[in-house]
């Protein structure tokens, strides 16, 4: 039986991603590009008092690393405000670029909103994604969510894809990782509108 990763080997490689995303929050107070922000809080404490929390927001930052199989990812956004109280960050025009292993294919993930959660290494991309890959595909829906090690591309929402063969339509879709390329399942209800190639 093949031995399974230890408790030790997984905070490892979550603190792969998240001392990149915590040096950069380092850098921030350093070069004066941080600033505390007030941030209204959703709930009142035991006592009925509201306890006002500080989010951290930082311009521009750009978060880089590569996962257990050798894939490449970068995360960019406009801004991000990083909140105290659950660790994770709001981002404002965020981007992505990953490039599969293998000299697989490489997409670009773009979105008016998004959120980065350091604890599983995952961001969320809202409002609008757009997504485009170097082998031709595309596709847009309203919501992604990355994982980042391995590399898994999911939209819950109603995708809708063009690819060089035609035009896709379905209700949801799942992007992963497969011998060298990528595995595109699109599930819940697919229509295809074939386009022939002229020869």
């Amino acid at each position: 039986m093949a031995p399974s990763y230890s408790a030790t080997h997984r905070v490892m490689q979550a603190l792969k991603f998240a001392l990149p995303l915590i040096a950069a929050l380092a850098l921030g107070v350093l070069f004066f590009v941080l600033r505390e922000v007030p941030v209204t809080p959703d709930r009142a404490t035991d006592d009925g008092q509201s306890r006002p929390t500080i989010a951290q927001k930082i311009e521009s930052p750009m978060f880089e690393g590569s996962t257990r199989n050798g894939a490449l990812i970068s995360v960019g956004a406009a801004a991000v405000e990083a909140n105290t109280t659950d660790g994770t960050m709001i981002a404002r025009q965020i981007a992505a670029r990953l490039q599969y292993p293998q000299n697989g294919p490489r997409f670009l993930l773009t979105a008016p909103k998004g959120a980065l959660t350091v604890a599983d290494t995952r961001a969320e991309f809202t409002g609008g994604v757009r997504a485009q890959s170097s082998a031709g595909f595309s596709f847009s829906t309203e919501i992604v969510t990355l994982v980042l090690d391995p590399i898994v591309l999911s939209a819950p929402t109603a995708v809708r894809a063009r690819h060089p063969l035609g035009d896709i339509d379905a209700g949801s879709i799942r992007i992963s990782a497969n011998q060298g390329g990528v595995k595109i399942d699109f599930q819940d209800g697919v229509r295809l509108l074939y386009k022939p190639q002229n020869k």
